[in-house]
């Protein structure tokens, strides 16, 4: 073909021959940029759509690849006063190749603003920002106090003037470049308005400031009272030309604060999608003629045979051939307990494995795995666009041009209807306030910047949201659904009843007697959170924790055996008797504990007793029972569960209290 796809173009649609690409635009800072862009785009023989978005001044192209490619797309851009690159890949890792393709040869361009580059590029934009800001501010300061206290002394224009300059033309200066390119390609968009504005109320002070009688005003009559002419009560305000030094540079300073404002928005929403890719590993343990190679993310191929150790995250995804482990998905599914995983079982890149090592041969790599697809869809969510914003993108495309004309008419009623001594100092202040009241900064700014926003911040807290429309249509909600692991609970099991057999009113079977039960309960709990001291099971760390919460003393295990399916059995030597009367303490006896579900005391002939209808209460309430036994008999039911948070009921409530069913 004569026009090759470009490697960071990627299908994204069913139609048979059509791609998309992401680029990153240059240069957009209004509604009516974007207009523009998606106009000349959309020109472009062979390209079916395309959607910009301002907030991440991103845009989203499909095309036929057969018909069109990347670099006549950027022509197009470029032809209307802006530039685009293609985006950087969303992490190095996820730029990993496809079956039959050399990962060494993929490109891996620098540009952009997705990824680690685009947040590099995003904080030293916000850094320039905040510095112009900063400088700005402390300059315009004593023009706005002198000018506002009319305070007058000579030199005040010139010094009004010097400290003014630098706010408009250094801090302001990207103003007047991005107006001077769009009118380079007879376009206009906010910033000619704001070039315009700034332009003529400093030009014109500085006429005035230069040459006072070129902007003089005509003396106000005076009037007679018993036949002495009195002067008028603002003669001496006539007598000095006004200047306007103060609105050109305050209005520089909001536009920079509202800019500042921008970035900061869009350097958080970055963060949430940083924290997504923070979930990837960065190499990977790659088996190849035979050896272990440890290969960064982005090299790993389709088919490769991956080895992961206990601790380790799973690289990309991919099925097991060899071993087995217990595998937290919590970042994929919010189930706080891992997943057994055996020979023939899926694994997802970005999930941790918690115990044992295995084999798996990679199936999806780079931008085909689970965890880069999550990513995707925020990145879509942010760079959509909802109703609202297409309507606001099309009433912004008049608005300029509207807004021009207004001024122009007014500029010229003015001429006409003001007193002829003040006429073009009337009109054209009249004019420059259409031009800089009516700047469309918000009209195109804020919703792209709240979906991006939103769609940021709720997956920073786990919920994905699809797109902007989808966001737009919840207010229409009438019935929300929620599910109970790790948004109604908190996500990690806990201990909630722990059981001594018989009540602790009798020797509990391994050395304890209390009438209360209280000393058995912590016996019971130190015994069982002893023998799990080693396992990386969650119901044990739960137990493990609980004990450690209570002050309890914890043994290691001598012997640990885990039973597969059934719980695990442990020897421990554990001092459970004080010495009293300045007894010696008695010597440590082993004692050897197993602690899992009924059939495991069932196989090993230990009869549950009444546990049995405990723990069947228990399982109802929603508890996980687990039966620990002590040298051969019952010693008891510990009862697991994922609490309920604190907050749950009051937020369910609340949106009850909504209308929400």
């Amino acid at each position: 073909m004569d026009h090759a796809p470009h490697p960071h173009s990627h299908s994204n649609d069913q139609t048979i021959g059509t791609q998309q690409a992401d680029l990153a635009v240059e240069g957009m800072h209004c509604a009516s940029c974007v207009n523009r862009i998606e106009k000349a785009i959309s020109k472009v023989p062979g390209v079916s759509s395309a959607s910009v978005n301002l907030a991440t001044r991103e845009a989203h192209v499909k095309f036929d690849p057969a018909r069109v490619g990347l670099p006549q797309i950027q022509e197009a851009v470029a032809s209307v006063g802006y530039g685009a690159k293609p985006l950087a890949s969303l992490a190095s890792g996820m730029t990993g190749s496809h079956a039959g393709h050399d990962a060494s040869h993929s490109e891996h361009p620098s540009s952009g603003e997705s990824g680690g580059a685009g947040h590099v590029h995003e904080s030293v934009e916000y850094d320039v920002l905040k510095r112009k800001l900063i400088v700005a501010t402390a300059l315009s300061l004593p023009v706005v106090v002198i000018s506002m206290a009319d305070l007058m002394f000579p030199g005040r224009n010139w010094l009004l003037m010097i400290l003014s300059a630098p706010v408009v033309f250094w801090a302001g200066g990207s103003f007047f470049t991005s107006a001077w390119r769009s009118a380079r390609h007879f376009v206009a968009d906010m910033y000619t308005l704001i070039a315009l504005g700034t332009g003529a109320a400093f030009a014109a002070s500085v006429v005035v400031t230069v040459a006072p009688e070129l902007g003089a005003p005509s003396p106000a009559p005076p009037f007679h009272r018993g036949g002495d002419v009195v002067a008028s009560a603002d003669a001496a305000m006539h007598a000095m030309p006004p200047v306007y030094y103060e609105a050109a540079a305050m209005i520089t300073v909001f536009l920079l604060l509202g800019g500042l404002l921008e970035e900061r928005a869009r350097g958080k929403t970055s963060q949430a999608i940083q924290k997504l890719l923070g979930l990837q590993a960065k190499t990977a343990s790659v088996l190849r003629d035979g050896q272990e190679q440890q290969i960064p993310i982005e090299e790993v191929l389709v088919g490769d045979l991956v080895i992961v150790r206990p601790g380790e995250r799973i690289p990309v995804d991919g099925t097991v051939v060899e071993g087995r482990s217990l595998v937290d998905e919590s970042m994929l599914t919010g189930e706080p307990l891992p997943v057994s995983k055996a020979v023939g079982d899926t694994v997802i890149g970005g999930t941790f494995n918690k115990s044992g090592s295995f084999q798996f041969r990679t199936e999806k790599v780079g931008r085909d795995t689970a965890l880069a697809q999550i990513v995707k869809l925020v990145r879509d969510a942010q760079g959509s666009k909802a109703p609202i914003a297409r309507m606001a993108d099309t009433i912004s495309s008049y608005f300029v041009p509207a807004v021009l004309g207004i001024a122009l008419f007014t500029f010229v009623v003015w001429m006409f209807a003001a007193p002829a001594g003040d006429a073009f100092r009337f009109a054209l202040t009249c004019a420059v306030s259409v031009l800089i009241i009516a700047c469309p900064c918000a009209l195109g700014l804020a919703t792209p910047t709240a979906i991006m926003v939103g769609t940021g911040k709720g997956a920073e807290f786990g919920v994905l949201i699809k797109s902007g429309a989808a966001l737009e249509t919840a207010c229409k909600l009438d019935t929300i659904v929620l599910d109970k692991t790790g948004t109604i609970t908190r996500g990690r099991p806990a201990v909630t009843d722990v059981i001594v057999a018989g009540g602790g009113n009798e020797d509990s079977g391994f050395g304890i007697r209390d009438s209360g039960g209280n000393a058995a309960r912590a016996a019971l709990l130190q015994l069982a959170a002893s023998a799990e001291l080693g396992s990386e099971h969650p119901l044990g760390e739960a137990l493990v924790r609980q004990a450690r919460e209570e002050g309890l003393e914890l043994y290691s295990a001598v012997d640990f055996t885990a039973l597969e399916g059934r719980g695990i059995r442990a020897v421990i030597r554990a001092q459970l008797e004080p010495a009293s009367g300045g007894r010696q303490p008695p010597e440590p006896s082993p004692k050897t504990i197993l602690i899992g579900n009924e059939r495991l005391l069932r196989e090993s002939d230990i009869n549950p007793g009444n546990l049995v209808e405990q723990a069947v209460a228990l399982a109802n309430d929603g508890k996980t029972p687990v039966f620990v036994a002590v040298d051969g008999r019952a010693a008891g039911l510990i009862a697991i569960a994922d609490p309920i948070k604190e907050s749950s009921a009051a937020a369910i409530a609340r949106l009850q209290g909504l209308g929400l069913e």
